[in-house]
């Protein structure tokens, strides 16, 4: 009997806990369906007064049903209501609904409502899909990226990098459109029209590139406005942009130093960078002021059709001495658009009575000069000054000094004494046992010989004759050939010699390697090389790191042996050109020397200079 009533017990036990099971299996089955956690999103977009959503989905039953959505506003009132019968095949994908809005609504005010959405199988017993989410959430909207400057030549060219992406910063799919309109500081069309500076397609990853030009005459702050349509909807987006007349003025005299009573003749050509043209028939201003801050000319005038205008302006007997000011004011005087300063000096000069020259000599032979010193040395040589009608200089007084370069310049050495009957002086001075060498000229160290002259009527004349010193009497410098030694490679070394103060010096040379036998050579002292070859060279090289060159000016001497040239580069800052000059010959007259930068300047007179000389050769 007992055992009868425990298994009819067990038997109670075991149904009420099953049934308890499966009420809870069929609670859990009749909640609403929520999507996965690693399921994406929902997605709205706004164009026209229309919402666009997109709902993914996770494990839904196949069939029908009612896909209901509604937008709502923050008072929960709806402003638009869609539904469509659907048919669902897959276990995932996506609902897609539009829903039109009752009135449009700017962006700003969308963001304030939601979306609420509900999935409902005509079979009962299936679960439903349903959720409510802020639009400001979901909603994808385009941006405007854009990559361009800030300041712009009025009537020049111009091109500015447009990308149109999502909030996610992802292409969107579909063709879009961007239009580009130039409006003044008050959001307002330019000139009180509308300008459309650019409309153009953006391609397949949401990017143009837009060329357009800006209207001449145009000058001051205004605003470029970018217009985006996408398929997800239309975006605008703003930028504050300067606009500027710019015009390069080059001001120029007939030279740099007057005396007082001279005339200062004055010429300023004007070019205008928008179109590469002369800039005629604009206003200009000179202006001069002294050495005290005291405007002493203006005169207005207007360039002609060749950019060209000129003016002239004669200083009195008795003015301030010192540096002035030469200006060319482009534009109202007040408000110039376009401005050029040169500085000039105004003294009191008079020529040159005699002249003074500085001779060295290896003080073992005393005829052959020396091609370079050590720390320590006696710098020897002769100094002659002679009148220009030919008549020596004679016992004059004569001081001499050499001075250097460390933190700041010093005198190393002096001597005084008096020229003899022929106007000569011997002179012989011992330099100190220490310089601050330069790195870049192989430790070597300029000394400035100077020597003055003073003749009975105490009229003065200087001349000042620069050497090198050096710990060693030869430098050498090694150039692989690719810029760099490639290990585990064979490399080609260009090796050359020369005494301090760079002349080419032929020697024996041997190099030596952990990994290789030593290897003897001979440098030769002068290699003519073909002044064609050098250009060709160096334009190959630039092309190599894709700088081109724009202008080649080259010239040659009637006999060949010398060539001088400037080759003007496509790179280019604030309205200035990097520039290249070089120079070579074959007689020996002239190493092979180059100098760069904004500033060149190349003669067959032997002038050579530019911002930074790398070296010669």
């Amino acid at each position: 009997m007992v055992y009868g009533k425990w298994h009819r017990t067990a038997i109670r036990f075991t149904l009420v806990l099953v049934a308890a099971f499966l009420t809870m299996l069929g609670f859990v089955f009749q909640q609403p369906f929520q999507a996965a956690s690693h399921v994406s999103s929902p997605v709205a977009t706004y164009s026209q007064a229309l919402l666009r959503l997109t709902i993914p989905y996770e494990a839904l039953h196949a069939g029908t049903g009612r896909f209901t959505v509604e937008v709502l506003d923050p008072e929960d009132q709806a402003i638009g209501h869609t539904q469509q019968q659907v048919k669902i095949t897959a276990r995932n994908g996506q609902l897609q609904s539009e829903v039109g809005l009752e009135k449009s609504l700017a962006i700003d005010d969308l963001v304030w409502h939601r979306v609420r959405y509900r999935f409902e199988y005509d079979d009962a017993s299936k679960p439903d899909l349903e959720g409510t989410e802020s639009i400001s959430q979901i909603l994808s909207r385009p941006v405007i990226h854009i990559l361009g400057q800030q300041s712009y030549i009025a009537g020049g060219q111009a091109a500015v990098r447009v990308i149109v992406t999502d909030t996610k910063d992802e292409a969107i799919s579909g063709r879009g459109s961007v239009q580009i309109e130039l409006l003044d500081a008050d959001d307002k069309p330019a000139d009180g029209k509308p300008r459309v500076l650019f409309s153009g397609r953006l391609n397949r990853n949401g990017t143009t590139e837009a060329q357009f030009r800006f209207p001449a005459g145009v000058i001051g702050s205004y605003r470029l406005r970018y217009v985006a349509d996408t398929p997800i909807g239309s975006t605008e987006f703003t930028q504050d942009v300067h606009l500027e007349d710019k015009v390069s003025i080059l001001l120029t005299t007939e030279k740099p130093l007057y005396q007082p009573g001279q005339m200062i003749h004055a010429r300023a050509l004007a070019l205008d960078r928008s179109e590469h043209q002369a800039a005629a028939k604009r206003a200009l201003t000179f202006e001069v002021e002294d050495s005290r801050g005291n405007k002493v000319f203006k005169k207005a005038t207007a360039t002609d059709q060749f950019g060209v205008a000129s003016a002239e302006f004669g200083l009195a007997d008795e003015v301030n001495l010192g540096t002035y000011h030469l200006r060319a004011l482009m534009g109202e005087a007040d408000a110039p658009s376009n401005t050029a300063e040169i500085a000039l000096n105004v003294e009191r000069y008079v020529l040159p009575k005699f002249k003074v020259a500085v001779e060295f000599a290896d003080e073992k032979d005393g005829k052959k000069q020396k091609r370079g010193y050590q720390p320590g040395d006696h710098v020897t040589g002769t100094v002659r000054a002679n009148y220009f009608f030919g008549k020596p200089v004679d016992h004059a007084e004569l001081s001499m000094k050499a001075s250097a370069m460390d933190v700041s310049l010093f005198e190393t050495a002096s001597v005084t004494g008096k020229t003899d009957s022929d106007g000569s002086y011997h002179f012989d001075l011992t330099l100190p046992k220490y310089f601050a060498g330069r790195p870049l000229n192989h430790g070597a160290a300029r000394v400035l010989i100077e020597a003055t002259v003073k003749d009975s009527a105490g009229h003065s004349e200087t001349r000042g004759q620069p050497i090198t010193v050096s710990d060693s009497p030869l430098l050498i410098t090694a150039i692989p050939e690719g810029g760099t030694l490639v290990p585990n490679l064979e490399n080609e070394v260009f090796i050359l010699t020369s005494y301090p103060d760079g002349t080419p010096a032929k020697a024996d040379v041997t190099v030596r390697s952990s990994l290789n036998e030593d290897q003897h050579a001979s440098t030769e002292t002068h290699r003519p090389i073909p002044h064609r070859e050098i250009v060709r060279a160096l334009v190959e090289t630039l092309g190599f790191r894709h700088i081109r060159v724009v202008l080649d000016e080259d010239a040659v001497s009637p006999d060949g042996m010398k060539a001088f040239g400037v080759l003007d580069l496509a790179t280019e800052m604030d309205g200035c050109r990097f520039s290249i000059g070089l120079r070579n010959s074959h007689d020996k007259s002239m190493r092979l020397a180059m100098t760069c930068g904004y500033r060149v300047f190349v003669c067959s007179n032997m002038a050579f200079a530019g911002d930074s000389t790398p070296g010669t050769m």
